[in-house]
C-alpha cells in the first residue's frame, strides 16, 4: 500500500524493460509510475519520469515527442536544482540532436554530452545503467555522421561548459 515504493519499482521496471528492448513494457510501466508520483504529489520525480519518456519515444522514432519529453524534464530539474537531473536533460536533448543522423546534429550533441560528463566527473555521480546503454546508442549514430576529429572536437569544447552554459543548446535543440 506505499504508493511511493510502488512508484519506484515501477519506474525500475520500465528501466529493467528499457534496457531490455521492450519500449512498450517501459513506457506502460513509466507511465503508471508517473501517475503514482502524481497520486502523492511527488514532484521531484516526475521529471525523471518525463525523462525516461523520451528515450521511449526517441526509440519509437517520435523525436518531436521525445524533444518535448527531455526538454520539460531539463526544465523541471532546473528549477528545483537537481544538477544531475540537469544533466540528464542535456544528454537526452544530445540523443535527439543525434538521432537526426546530420553531421551538424552530431556535432550538437558531442557538444552536450561533453557538458554532461563533465557534470558526472565534477559531482562524482555514475550515469543509470538505462542512459547509459542510450549513450552508446546514439553516440554510435553520432560519430557515423561526423567526422572522428570534428565529433571530439565538440565533445571537449562542450566539457569545458558549464551546465548552466550548455542548457540553452540543449533547449534549441
Amino acid at each position: 500500500q506505499d504508493r511511493s515504493l510502488e512508484a519506484w519499482a515501477l519506474n525500475n521496471l520500465g528501466e529493467a524493460a528499457r534496457l531490455g528492448g521492450d519500449d512498450t513494457a517501459a513506457k506502460e510501466h513509466y507511465l503508471a509510475s508517473l501517475q503514482r508520483y502524481r497520486d502523492i504529489d511527488n514532484h521531484h520525480e516526475l521529471p525523471r519520469l518525463l525523462h525516461n519518456l523520451g528515450y521511449v519515444a526517441l526509440h519509437t522514432g517520435d523525436a518531436q515527442h521525445a524533444r518535448a519529453r527531455f526538454r520539460e524534464s531539463l526544465t523541471h530539474f532546473r528549477s528545483i536544482n537537481t544538477r544531475r537531473g540537469i544533466a540528464e536533460g542535456v544528454a537526452g536533448l544530445a540523443a535527439v540532436a543525434s538521432a537526426r543522423g546530420t553531421a551538424a546534429g552530431a556535432l550538437v550533441a558531442a557538444e552536450l554530452w561533453g557538458a554532461a560528463d563533465a557534470v558526472h566527473r565534477v559531482d562524482g555521480i555514475s550515469v543509470w545503467p538505462a542512459d547509459r546503454a542510450e549513450r552508446v546508442r546514439y553516440e554510435a549514430v553520432a560519430r557515423l555522421a561526423a567526422a572522428a576529429d570534428a565529433f571530439d572536437t565538440a565533445y571537449a569544447r562542450g566539457s569545458q561548459l558549464t551546465i548552466e552554459q550548455a542548457i540553452p543548446a540543449a533547449l534549441a535543440v
